[in-house]
């Protein structure tokens, strides 16, 4: 049963890094399309700190 749980927590882990790096990316094609202060940069930064938060849950 543990095994499985760790299993899950480690896909889980890795799904949000996958999540994490994508947004990244679309940040990064945001800032360059419409600039840092367009609201679509903004609203893909705020997702990007609410993944970052997430995954900052595993680490403590």
């Amino acid at each position: 049963m543990l095994s499985i749980q760790v299993n899950e927590d480690l896909t889980n882990k890795n799904e949000l890094l996958n999540k994490i790096e994508l947004t990244r990316f679309a940040l990064m094609e945001a800032v360059q399309s419409y600039g840092y202060i367009d609201e679509k940069t903004i609203s893909i930064s705020n997702n990007l700190d609410q993944l970052i938060v997430e995954f900052q849950k595993y680490h403590s």
